[in-house]
């Protein structure tokens, strides 16, 4: 069980209503956990208790019950003065229902240029999960999965996506190749825009029509090189087709080193689930890391490009292409204590805009005191506008035969946050949070 109370981020809710009938199913929720028996079969079981308070803005609440070994079970609850929201959800190996994640080539129906040469999208299979998070994103739907190399899915944000998929792997010896296809129909649920054809085609937003996609990945692994190669066609009805290309390659020429690169390209009709076209029309990226036990480092550049924002009459691509963002980020940091007391960490993290000319450096660590009971997590950050934010963490945990007394196996973690953000045009902003978290095992 884990309770935790902190402050979350607010984000606009969707149901109207007023802040003393949002809370009442949060509370409703707690009460029937508290209240209800445990059966004898669910000797076994795991579940955890997450609620996250901001007192006078928002209450939300996430219960995760595992009561066999191939079932979970979930309940969010959010509460705002503007409504309040309950979802629920369950996961088997064949079946899920509730709000949704998606990785791999999933995300990238969304999301087309959403990742970078570090992301392992590229190689992970596309997958479709049940949103444990605390806030889930607005997407909830079903998947059905009668076989292991296939699915059907269904869900729905402001646009309901219907679609199939299909995979398959082949390994010879120490090299594997995974190749997934699937297909995909949206129809907005939103009042449609009006039909494209009365307009200019020459716009760099598409109005939300309905749009089919057909996809597909090939992933070859062959130690120590990876690569990624797919396909994604978007066929609306009122416009012309699209058509979006991705590759990626990963190599790990030693034990502690890894480099990659990845790239898109997009034709100017391509469109997203929802009619969008993607931020880019092209993109790519390259990354090298090193993980060791000491010291780790990674420097990746990014780099986006924009094409010319025509409509062709036919599938092409734009190949005068221009630079539309450049980005450098890197990070280096020095662990000098593995295990046991003193300073875990010192790391610093900075990111360059090449076209803005915009920069960020963080400076974090983390410093442990005697058994482990005290930790503290400072940072500090500076900007190029001369803006600056500080922050303390301090993690104090309660094991043992205290605890043992109230729960036997159990644990107590109390964080204090404190954050200073100040900003040249403005008063500096002071907030502070208090985090519990109570554990237990049965």
């Amino acid at each position: 069980m884990r309770v935790s109370f902190r402050p979350i981020p607010l984000v606009a809710s969707r149901a109207p209503g007023r802040s003393r009938v949002g809370i009442l199913p949060a509370f409703f929720a707690i009460a029937l956990l508290v209240r209800a028996p445990v059966p004898a079969v669910a000797s076994d079981a795991r579940e955890s208790l997450l609620l996250a308070v901001r007192p006078g803005h928002e209450i939300a609440l996430r219960i995760v019950s595992e009561p066999m070994e191939d079932l979970r079970l979930l309940l969010t609850s959010r509460a705002r003065h503007s409504g309040h929201s309950i979802r629920v959800g369950l996961a088997t190996p064949r079946l899920v229902v509730g709000p949704l994640s998606l990785s791999g080539i999933y995300a990238g129906l969304e999301n087309p240029m959403g990742a970078t040469a570090s992301s392992d999208r590229w190689f992970t299979p596309g997958r479709i999960a049940l949103d444990g998070s605390l806030v889930p994103a607005t997407r909830s739907g079903v998947t059905v999965r009668p076989f292991p190399w296939a699915e059907a899915f269904a869900w729905r944000t402001d646009t309901l996506v219907i679609g199939a998929a299909l995979c398959g792997t082949v390994e010879r010896g120490a090299a594997s190749a995974h190749l997934q296809l699937a297909g995909s129909s949206s129809r907005p649920l939103r009042p449609e825009d009006p039909d494209p054809r009365d307009r200019s085609w020459f716009e760099d937003r598409r109005p939300t029509e309905p749009v089919e996609h057909a996809l597909g990945r090939l992933v070859v692994v062959a130690r120590p090189l990876r690569l990624s190669l797919g396909a994604t066609a978007s066929l609306p009805r009122l416009t012309m087709p699209g058509l979006l290309l991705l590759s990626a390659a990963e190599l790990r020429p030693a034990r502690h080193w890894t480099v990659a690169a990845a790239g898109a390209l997009s034709s100017p009709d391509f469109t997203d689930t929802r009619g969008r076209r993607p931020g880019d029309s092209g993109r790519w990226s390259a990354s090298v890391v090193y993980d060791g036990h000491r010291l780790g480092a990674a420097v990746e550049q990014d780099t986006g490009y924009a094409g010319t924002g025509q409509a062709y009459p036919r599938v092409g691509f734009p190949w005068a292409l221009e630079p539309s963002r450049r980005r450098l980020t890197g990070r280096i940091s020095v662990r000098p204590v593995r295990d046991g007391s003193g300073l875990r960490s010192v790391a610093a993290d900075g990111r360059y805009e090449g076209l803005t000319h915009d920069w960020q450096v963080r400076l974090h660590g983390r410093l442990v005191g005697p058994r482990e009971i005290v930790e503290l997590h400072p940072a500090a950050t500076l900007r190029s506008d001369r803006s600056t934010a500080l922050r303390l963490r301090a993690v104090a945990h309660l094991t043992g035969a205290i605890m043992d007394r109230l729960v036997h196996g159990s644990s107590l973690q109390v964080s204090l946050v404190g954050e200073h953000e100040g900003r040249p045009d403005s008063e500096g902003k002071l907030t502070s949070s208090v985090e519990i978290a109570f554990r237990a095992s049965r």
